[in-house]
């Protein structure tokens, strides 16, 4: 229910005091790669070029995350629990993710992005493996096309939202 969506994500913000706010608009999810491993600095590296920080928000307190999430208005990042920080954002985010082609109709993410008024599209990533599990989707390495990957983020700074 898109409205009790919004609606928690303004009490969320309101209920914590975001007297300062994070100075970049522009965050790259940064991913523990213990789990499984892509090609993450190389992407980082292109999205610099476009303004992009890095960050790691699992470093951070629930609170210090909502804070610097609040401002943001570009999110880019692989696909996992990171994505719940939308809800967040005080701003109509635009943002880029990736799936292997196999989870393209995996909405979890896009639908929490359409109910909060954001711009969310993804680009396929290449695992290194036939995926035949999601199991195999949670641990197998992959990489984004560095092609693909800045031709997305071109796309995404021409979207206004």
């Amino acid at each position: 229910n898109s409205k009790i969506v919004k609606e928690y994500s303004n009490s969320l913000i309101s209920s914590i005091n975001i007297s300062q706010n994070f100075i970049h608009k522009k965050l790259f999810l940064i991913r523990n790669e213990k789990r499984r491993s892509f090609n993450q600095y190389q992407l980082l590296s292109i999205a610099k070029k476009y303004g992009y920080v890095g960050i790691s928000l699992e470093k951070y307190s629930f609170k210090e995350q909502v804070k610097i999430i609040s401002n943001v208005k570009n999110l880019i990042g692989a696909s996992g629990a990171a994505w719940t920080s939308m809800l967040y954002s005080k701003n109509s985010l635009k943002c880029l993710s990736w799936l292997p082609k196999e989870y393209f109709n995996f909405s979890t993410y896009s639908s929490l992005a359409d109910s909060l008024g954001h711009y969310l599209f993804f680009i396929e990533c290449y695992p290194d493996q036939i995926l035949k599990t999601t199991a195999q989707a949670y641990y197998q390495s992959y990489k984004v096309s560095p092609v693909e990957f800045e031709n997305a983020l071109i796309k995404l700074e021409k979207i206004y939202i």
